[in-house]
């Protein structure tokens, strides 16, 4: 494929995922509201804000981690070696999942306490949502420690496989809302549940199809500890940092 016909299909794909999330979205608010209730949609929007700050350093990395793939899949194809991708790829997949499990390890006893000390939650949905919290840890544990294999697809301008797995979760997450909306029941842990197996299901299978398709996503031990490349990423995070903290 040429450079200009991927680019309009990457374009197309992209406006295609907005209108379908602008379409669903129509839908999504006001079936969870419908199926959980005024107090579990509170407690399901409180219990999810715990996990704002590790969705923000998420983006973050991902910003950053993106740049340098870019840069590295241009040096390959003008030197034909693909070394320095995979060298890359090895220090940004030892990176995020190392601080995926230092975030989620040093947070979750954190969000517990809150959940069953700090926050004021019923009594008798304290269990409920401790599960809630577990689902949006393992989400973003998940979401994290494949950051490396989303931003490959976005260095190699595979923008349109992306989308469809975004459009296949938001037409997931309606789905079920509106099997929760006509089975009326208790759907507060249910819809974390499965809410969480519609985020992290598509992200693993990006990971996999990641290793199979593209030759720069073979992880190395050896190349994980490149102090240099580390450096060069944190820095530029922290750059990224204070230019959004300054807007």
């Amino acid at each position: 494929m040429t450079p200009a016909k991927r680019i309009m299909l990457n374009v197309a794909a992209t406006y295609g995922r907005s209108l379908v999330a602008l379409v669903c979205g129509l839908f999504a608010g006001r079936w969870l509201l419908m199926s959980l209730g005024t107090t579990d949609y509170g407690l399901y929007g409180v219990i999810g804000g715990l996990a704002a700050f590790v969705t923000f350093f998420n983006s973050l990395l991902a910003i950053s981690v993106e740049r340098f793939f870019a840069f590295a899949v241009g040096e390959a194809e003008k030197l034909g070696t693909r070394d320095g991708c995979r060298r890359w790829f090895s220090v940004a997949v030892g990176l995020h999942f190392a601080l995926a499990v230092v975030l989620v390890a040093a947070g979750y006893p954190v969000g517990v306490w809150a959940i069953e000390r700090f926050l004021n939650i019923p009594v008798d949905r304290v269990t409920d949502c401790v599960w809630i919290f577990r689902f949006v840890c393992l989400n973003c544990l998940v979401g994290m420690a494949t950051v490396p294999m989303y931003a490959m697809y976005t260095a190699k301008q595979n923008i349109a496989e992306l989308t469809v797995y975004g459009a296949a979760q938001t037409v997931a997450n309606v789905a079920v809302l509106g099997y929760a909306v006509t089975h009326p029941g208790d759907w507060l842990v249910r819809y974390a549940g499965l809410f969480c197996a519609i985020q992290t299901v598509p992200s693993l299978l990006i990971a996999v199809t990641a290793f199979l398709k593209f030759p720069e996503c073979r992880f190395r031990i050896a190349y994980v500890l490149d102090r240099a490349r580390i450096v060069k990423v944190v820095d530029f995070m922290g750059c990224r940092l204070v230019n959004m903290l300054a807007q």
